[in-house]
């Protein structure tokens, strides 16, 4: 597993994705994924719903890169599922969104937002994704992540031509037997088949950070 990047689903640090979730769970989350990362040699990308300094207002849905080194914040979800304790991100949703790490250029959509069919709704804000992934050069690979929660639609994914897309669903469990699952699928003009993930196993995806032999 050294050398890796480990994609975890949204909200991996709650129980259960429901409006009555108590938020303040596991408040070191983001310490503990970075000693994990430390202790594993590899990165993490992880679903998170932490609790503001106040607790005044609901928290976002946010995706974090996590390394030994630290956590940056990649992307808020903009849009309402209805069904988490979150509130949607209006504006400022991606100051450290499409980043090159090593030898990846990384960028996040936390579930619905990455939603084929809600493309028009966030028109300008893929737009500029795209813009800023295409703009990273010297990367051996391109991966966009999706931390998700989808236990019974089947949705078609926004991508990013040429890149590798990991969608790590919390919900690839027995009780959610219509859950498309996680997934890895490389994006060009003829996209590859899915890979998915075994069922039932572990909701994550994985790829390499570093080529064979470093």
């Amino acid at each position: 597993m050294s050398g890796t990047i480990l994609v975890l689903p949204e909200a991996f640090n709650l129980e259960s994705y429901d409006l009555r979730s108590n938020i303040r769970e596991y408040p070191r989350m983001l310490s503990d994924l970075q000693q994990v990362s430390e202790d594993f040699d590899i990165v993490i990308v992880a679903g998170l719903i932490i609790p503001s300094p106040t607790h005044h207002e609901k928290p976002y849905s946010s995706a974090y890169l996590i390394d030994a080194n630290g956590a940056e914040l990649m992307c808020h979800k903009m849009l309402q599922d209805s069904q988490g304790p979150y509130r949607p991100c209006q504006t400022g949703c991606d100051g450290h969104n499409a980043v090159k790490y090593l030898n990846v250029a990384l960028c996040c959509l936390v579930c619905m937002d990455a939603y084929e069919r809600h493309a028009p709704a966030q028109q300008e804000r893929l737009r500029l994704l795209k813009e800023k992934m295409d703009k990273l050069t010297e990367v051996e690979y391109r991966l966009m992540c999706v931390p998700a929660h989808i236990e019974e639609n089947q949705p078609n994914f926004w991508g990013i031509p040429n890149s590798y897309r990991i969608v790590a669903n919390a919900s690839n469990r027995p009780e959610f037997p219509k859950s498309p699952g996680s997934s890895v699928e490389y994006m060009d003009e003829q996209p590859s088949p899915v890979i998915r993930v075994p069922d039932h196993s572990p909701c994550i995806g994985l790829h390499p950070l570093r080529p064979e032999g470093s």
